[in-house]
C-alpha cells in the first residue's frame, strides 16, 4: 500500500463517526455520503483532534531531533546550543498548541452545546 493511500485512510478515517442513529433536533446535520448524518460540531471536533495529533507528532519528532543533535554534538558548543534550542522550541510550541486547544474546546462547548 502506498504512502498516499495510508495517509488518506488515516485522515478520512478520523472524520467518520462510529454511529449516529439520527440527527439531534437542536443541531444542523450534513449528509456526506460517508455517514447518514454528521453534525457540524462533530466535524469541527474531529478536525481539531487530527490537528492536535499531528502537532504532537511534529513536536515529538523535533524533540528527538534536538536530542540527537545534543548527543551527537561531540563537544561542539554550536550543535549543543542548537539542540537545546530545538528541544525548547518544540516544548514551547506544543504548550501553545495545547493551550489553544483548551481555549477552542471551551469556546466551542459554550457556543455549540
Amino acid at each position: 500500500m502506498s504512502f498516499a493511500l495510508r495517509l488518506a485512510a488515516l485522515l478520512l478515517g478520523s472524520f467518520v463517526p462510529s454511529a449516529f442513529a439520527q440527527c439531534p433536533a437542536h443541531t444542523v446535520c450534513i449528509g456526506t455520503g460517508l455517514s447518514p448524518t454528521l453534525t457540524i460540531a462533530g466535524v469541527m471536533g474531529n478536525v481539531v483532534n487530527v490537528l492536535l495529533y499531528w502537532s504532537g507528532f511534529v513536536a515529538l519528532t523535533l524533540f528527538i531531533v534536538g536530542g540527537v543533535l545534543m548527543i551527537g554534538s561531540g563537544g561542539s558548543d554550536a550543535l549543543l546550543s542548537a539542540g537545546k534550542k530545538i528541544m525548547k522550541g518544540s516544548l514551547i510550541g506544543y504548550g501553545i498548541v495545547l493551550m489553544s486547544w483548551m481555549i477552542l474546546s471551551t469556546v466551542l462547548y459554550f457556543i455549540l452545546f
